[in-house]
C-alpha cells in the first residue's frame, strides 16, 4: 500500500515543480506518521501477548490500557533495547568476519562498495571451503544466533514486565 502511495506521489510530482515539492513534503510527513503509528501499535500490543498467556485468553486490545500514560518511557526502553541489541549483533558479525577471513573485504561485499564484487565473491567462496575460515564462521554463527535470541527475549521481556506491573496494580499478585 505504501509503495502505491509513493509511486502515485512520484507520478503526480512529475507534472509541475511546485506540486512536486508539496507532494514530497506530504510524502515525508506521511512516512513519519506511518512510523509513529507502527511504534505506537508495537507499544500497545506488546503487553497483549503476555497478557494472553497469563490469562489463557486472547487479549488483543487490553495492552493499550496498561500502556496509557507510560508510552514515552516504554518507547525509550524499546529504543535502548533495540539499539544495544543491534550494535551487539553488528559487532559480533564484524568480529566474526574479521576472525574468519582475516580482513574487512566481506564488509565491502555486504555494503555493495566493492570495486569488483564478482572477484571478491569468488575469493570468499574459495576461502570458505578451508577449515581455518569455516570453523570461526560456524562458531560466530552460533554466537550470533544466541545473541539474537537474547535480544528478542529482552524485547519480549518489556511487554512481559508491563503485564506483571498490570497484575501488581490490580492486586492479583
Amino acid at each position: 500500500m505504501l509503495t502505491f502511495v509513493f509511486v502515485g506521489a512520484g507520478t503526480l510530482a512529475q507534472s509541475s515543480g511546485a506540486l512536486s515539492v508539496i507532494v514530497a513534503i506530504a510524502a515525508f510527513i506521511g512516512l513519519i506518521a506511518f512510523l509513529v503509528l507502527l511504534i505506537r501499535l508495537m507499544i500497545g500490543w506488546a503487553p497483549a501477548a503476555a497478557m494472553s498467556v497469563r490469562d489463557d485468553k486472547q487479549r488483543i486490545f487490553e495492552g493499550w490500557g496498561i500502556t496509557r500514560g507510560r508510552s514515552w518511557p516504554l518507547f525509550g526502553t524499546y529504543l535502548v533495547t533495540f539499539l544495544i541489541g543491534y550494535i551487539a549483533l553488528y559487532a559480533i558479525l564484524m568480529i566474526g568476519g574479521v576472525v574468519a577471513f582475516g580482513n574487512m573485504d566481506f564488509l565491502s561485499l555486504m555494503m555493495s562498495t566493492s570495486d569488483d564484487p564478482v572477484a571478491l565473491m569468488t575469493e570468499m567462496t574459495e576461502a570458505i571451503q578451508r577449515p581455518r575460515v569455516m570453523l570461526p564462521l560456524v562458531i560466530f554463527t552460533i554466537i550470533y544466533a544466541f545473541a539474537t535470541i537474547l535480544w528478542y527475549v529482552h524485547v519480549w521481556g518489556i511487554g512481559a514486565y508491563m503485564t506483571k506491573l498490570d497484575a501488581k496494580e490490580k492486586g492479583t499478585i
